[in-house]
């Protein structure tokens, strides 16, 4: 056996029997929510959108057995039970499937109302269509508005869907209708203060140049200060420093690996053999293959091949370019890749960003069992969709949690929503209790104890420059941080029963985001310029490198002991139930920091002088938990940027909002498979 398995086997099987789920305690609607009151709180309406436009929409049917699938559902992840790990066939999703002649009748009542079914679930509980407005509203009942919430134009039903006709009483919902659209969480280390990173232009081929990895550094922080001054005002900053060495931030692939331990699993043929990470996006990238091998070209990662990466475009070609979504693509192939290199990584693409296209493309993945990981980096607030498009999500998370796929989604990059919203909002889909919710952290923050993980939230206030300093700080609030929070939608499921609150609890775990301690990816920018190393950070980092990491537990979960070999294709399942049982052994906890140092500064200007710490720079209230620095920024000027600041959510000792039980330890979480697998075989 290798001696990298060898993890003590009594240590795991204490808490073995409490991993029990009791179909009674399945996720349903938190009590008492008005799901379309809050849908549509404080948004303005601008009128019924043209009856011409043209849309999209996911019908469903109700399961003939809803009650018992949810049981089988639970059996599977219920130790002792003969049916735990045995994951569903597509026979078994079938035979839970609506009612004997119902989808061939609603299938003939869509047609009849002018809509076109372009595809369905293998299982028949779901049909993707497309039509005018004005057939949607004949065939449900109900208007379709433009409203104006938190900043955006999303879409309403502003009535309850009425299905007519056939469709009455053989149709539970239609989502799609109602909400924006989905946007990819990631960020980057910039600000509209003109704080922008420029990224390195990929060198052209043959050009003698020096590597734009040179660029870069894992070297963060530091001690200094800086004087400013010019006729009128004088100010002096000191404390913890950031980026002071002229470099930015961000680390490979190879770094990430060693702060996690994954790399300590490489050795021992853990890297991702045997499985597939399928990646779900938006409109996809015209240069992904080419952005792809650049970056492993630059970091000795193995390159993409037809035998290790395949684009699928199972809901049709994408409607347009986005490079946007081109840079969340590029972002989650390389991640994915160079931290699991064994697996191969199929890249998923929806038609444009709406939740029925993106929904279609996963259930796609579901009925042809295309991986047993799914990354998803990209949602939206609860308050943006609505019931229907939420309990679809979380439809194909129970699918393919039943049968042993780890849907994995982003939690967002807005903290718990009020700046964005102007509400407290968790993000969907990463609201259903069956996917595994990845929020953020900043790593390698230095501490009285030394370097740290912390919750990834960000604010920031500029100072000025050398000879330009402000005679007060410019306050610029909160930039970004992980999303974390209670759902008003979904209940907690049975394995949160600890955790405070009545709805579903996220996220359940964190990884690397904080875009100021971020990663180096190959990007494109435009149709006309060309691909650039830079920095990037977000969710949508977070959960590309946690999909490559199940992987290797997959991978693991497939141990033969007698041999050392792999079977391919293995599947642990959803880690979210064992995360409450094997939290100590598979994570490592995020916690308030004690900071050794704060940034201080004083400022003298028009005979006045105004001393204040670097919260109070900031303009927020005095964290001891959290750690100020004195930033140098790319353009010269000088800012104050803070860590471990989310917004209202905050880190604790245990499950806490801003990052969940905590992070995930590499060795730790494929030793503790291993040792689980060879107790229940």
């Amino acid at each position: 056996m290798n001696p990298f398995f060898r993890t003590p086997r009594a240590r795991f099987t204490a808490g073995a029997a409490l991993l029990a789920i009791s179909a009674a305690s399945l996720p349903a609607h938190a009590a008492g929510s008005a799901t379309l009151a809050r849908h549509l709180a404080g948004a303005q309406d601008l009128g019924a959108v043209s009856p011409g436009t043209a849309m999209t929409a996911t019908v469903q049917l109700p399961m003939a057995d809803k009650a018992g699938f949810e049981a089988a559902l639970a059996a599977r992840y219920t130790q002792g039970s003969p049916l735990f790990r045995h994951w569903m066939t597509q026979a078994d999703l079938a035979s839970y499937g609506p009612r004997a002649g119902d989808l061939a009748i609603v299938r003939k009542a869509l047609a009849g109302y002018g809509l076109l079914v372009t595809r369905g679930s293998a299982n028949g509980t779901s049909l993707f269509v497309t039509g005018e407005a004005a057939s949607l509203r004949h065939a449900f009942g109900a208007d379709i508005h433009a409203m104006r919430l938190g900043g955006r134009t999303i879409l309403a039903n502003t009535a309850a869907l009425a299905p007519q006709g056939a469709l009455a009483g053989r149709v539970s919902g239609v989502g799609g209708l109602a909400g924006g659209s989905m946007h990819p969480f990631y960020v980057h280390p910039t600000s509209a203060a003109g704080e922008a990173i420029p990224g390195i232009p990929v060198p052209a081929a043959g050009a003698a140049a020096a590597s734009p990895l040179a660029s870069f550094t894992d070297q963060c922080f530091g001690t200094g200060s800086a004087t400013l001054s010019d006729a009128t005002t004088s100010a002096t900053y000191s404390g913890v420093t950031y980026a002071f060495g002229g470099l930015a931030c961000a680390y490979t692939p190879q770094q990430i690996a060693a702060h996690y331990g994954i790399d300590q699993a490489y050795g021992y043929g853990v890297d991702g053999t045997g499985q597939t990470i399928v990646i779900v996006d938006a409109y996809g990238s015209p240069t992904a293959l080419a952005d792809a091998n650049t970056f492993f070209a630059a970091t000795g990662t193995t390159p993409f091949t037809s035998d290790n990466f395949q684009i699928i475009t199972p809901a049709g070609a994408p409607t347009a370019v986005d490079y946007g979504w081109a840079g969340e693509v590029a972002l989650d192939i390389e991640l994915a890749h160079a931290i699991a290199p064994g697996a191969t990584i199929v890249l998923a693409v929806a038609p444009d960003n709406q939740d029925s296209s993106l929904q279609a493309v996963v259930q796609y993945v579901i009925d042809n069992h295309v991986g047993n990981v799914v990354s998803n980096s990209y949602g939206e607030g609860e308050t943006e969709s609505d019931a229907p498009t939420i309990d679809y999500w979380n439809l194909l998370g129970e699918e393919a949690a039943a049968s042993g796929i780890t849907l994995d989604f982003a939690t967002g990059d807005s903290g718990d929503y009020v700046g964005a919203l102007g509400v407290k909002d968790v993000s969907s889909p990463s609201d259903s209790p069956w996917v595994t919710a990845v929020g953020g952290t900043s790593v390698a923050i230095p501490t009285a104890g030394g370097l740290v993980d912390s919750s990834w939230g960000n604010y920031r206030a500029q100072l000025g420059y050398t000879g330009a300093p402000l005679a007060q700080p410019v306050l610029q609030g909160f930039y970004a941080g992980g999303g974390g929070g209670e759902s008003a939608f979904l209940a907690k499921p049975s394995w949160q029963g600890a955790l405070p609150g009545t709805g579903r609890q996220e996220p359940d775990l964190s990884m690397i985001a904080d875009p100021y301690t971020g990663a180096i990816i190959v990007s494109p920018t435009s149709a006309t310029t060309p691909s650039v190393f830079e920095a990037i950070g977000g969710t949508s980092l977070a959960t590309p490198v946690f999909s490559a990491l199940w992987a290797m537990v997959n991978q693991t979960s497939g141990f033969n002991p007698g041999d050392g070999s792999f079977r391919a294709g293995s599947s642990f399942g959803l880690p979210g139930p064992m995360l409450p049982y094997y939290a100590s052994a598979v994570l490592t906890d995020v916690v308030p920091l004690v900071a050794a140092q704060q940034v201080s500064g004083t400022i003298t200007t028009g005979g006045t002088t105004m001393t204040a710490d670097g919260f109070g720079l900031l303009g927020i209230p005095e964290n001891p938990g959290a750690l100020t620095t004195l930033r140098l920024r790319s353009d010269g000027g000088y800012s104050v940027l803070s860590f471990n600041t989310d917004s209202s959510l905050t880190t604790a000792v245990g499950y806490d909002s801003a990052t969940g039980y905590g992070t995930l330890n590499g060795p730790g979480a494929i030793a503790t498979a291993l040792a689980i697998i060879a107790s229940y075989k």
